[in-house]
């Protein structure tokens, strides 16, 4: 069998691949640069000539996930401004949180999720440009949902309704990627899905006729669509 030689820029992507995983599942403590060298498929003198130490190459991880924040960020595109963009905003996140398939940015939630119970740092990195760049967004929309008598209650800010349904999606999805369940659901994978969105969109003060005027009822187009069982409810 030939071998096949990576470039330099090549082999480095695949090293920063290989340890993006690895983070994920270990943490930055936990993780070794033998078992990032194995992943890669790589000696640990190889990987040294790229990263000069675990720390530079945990940075090196932690730059990439931003750039890839950034284009996922523009990829969604500013929902409309208007309840409907709200409502549209929260079904994809949940939908793509629960995809049949481990979701795009699952391993790089995972990171997030270690920094939260380590020093935060990257964590507050994430979250402060997701909100620099969506909350304005969300906050045009959420003032003509008002207007439009779409939303009802008590103002909330917008970066807290943003991270409010983040928090919420983000343990959906953590908790959907092993082979146990763990979440005590009741309903179908799908049933789950729309009843989160119905759960999100109404805790923002989304009235009932806003959010059925796109879902033609609380569950119906939602929980249509198929989830893997074991994927939703889960546990380690």
């Amino acid at each position: 069998m030939v071998r096949i030689r990576l470039s330099a820029e090549d082999r480095r992507a695949s090293i920063l691949e290989a340890a993006t995983s690895v983070f994920a599942v270990h943490g930055f403590k936990g993780a070794t640069t033998n078992q990032i060298a194995a992943a890669a498929k790589v000696s640990e003198a190889l990987l040294f000539q790229h990263f000069a130490t675990k720390t530079a190459l945990y940075r090196a991880v932690l730059r990439r996930l931003i750039v890839v924040q950034n284009e996922s960020l523009r990829a969604a595109g500013p929902p409309s401004p208007d309840a409907d963009g709200l409502v549209a905003m929260i079904e994809q996140t949940i939908s793509t949180a629960l995809e049949r398939e481990a979701p795009p940015h699952l391993e790089g939630r995972r990171i997030l999720f270690g920094s939260l119970i380590s020093d935060g740092a990257y964590a507050r990195l994430s979250y402060h440009r997701a909100s620099r760049l969506i909350a304005p967004r969300i906050d045009a929309a959420l003032r003509q949902a008002r207007a439009d008598g779409d939303l009802v209650g008590r103002p909330l800010p917008a970066r807290n309704v943003m991270a409010f349904i983040e928090h919420v999606v983000s343990m959906m999805m953590v908790a959907s990627q092993h082979e146990r369940p763990a979440a005590d659901y009741e309903g179908t994978p799908g049933e789950v899905a729309a009843d989160a969105l119905w759960f999100c969109a109404r805790g923002i003060g989304l009235t009932p006729s806003a959010i059925e005027r796109r879902q033609q009822g609380p569950r119906s187009s939602m929980a249509e669509k198929t989830v893997t069982p074991q994927r939703v409810l889960a546990d380690s």
